[in-house]
Parts: structure tokens; sequence; C-alpha cells
């Protein structure tokens, strides 16, 4: 059961979760449509995805710092498998990465 704080943050970014999700199926709709293959459709989204987190946490890093920070991340993997009821119902993992 949700409080009603919970129920408030659900609603207001809803919308915005609805039009990344509207994003990704037209990127995908149409490079299917271009004859790219799911499998080159899905490595560009994810590196598009990494490149984005990236960038943002440079930003958020320099903002703190008061300096212009530049961060590559090098290596991203699975990490310890923890078994918890979240994990359970949503498939995350904790993944591990190597930033430079």
């Amino acid at each position: 059961m949700r409080g009603p704080v919970t129920n408030v943050v659900i609603k207001a970014t809803q919308g915005i979760r609805n039009n990344m999700e509207f994003r990704i199926a037209k990127y995908t709709w149409d490079g299917l449509q271009a004859g790219k293959s799911l499998e080159d459709i899905c490595c560009e989204l994810d590196i598009k995805r990494k490149e984005k987190v990236e960038e943002r946490t440079g930003m958020l890093f320099g903002g703190m710092f008061g300096k212009e920070i530049t961060i590559k991340f090098t290596k991203i993997a699975g990490g310890a498998r923890r078994v918890i009821p979240s994990q359970k119902r949503s498939g995350d993992l904790t993944l591990i990465s190597i930033v430079r």
C-alpha cells in the first residue's frame, strides 16, 4: 500500500515516463522501418543512455565541486546478485562500473 506522497510523486512523473517510452518506441519503429535489426537498435539505445548518464553525472559532480568534470564509463558489468523482494519484482541487477 502506497502513501499519499508516493502517489503524488508517481502521478507527477507519469507523463515524463510515458513520453520517454513513446520516444523509445518511435525510435525503435523508425529503425525497424529503415531496415535495422532489433539488436542494432537496442545497442544504439544503450550507447545513447550511457552517454547521457555520463554527461549528467559529470554535470552533477561538476556543480557539487565547482569544476568541469567529465566522466567516462570504461566497463559496465553485472555485480552482486542480491535476492531481495524488490529485485524479484523488477528484475534489477546491481551494476558495477569503472569510471575514468
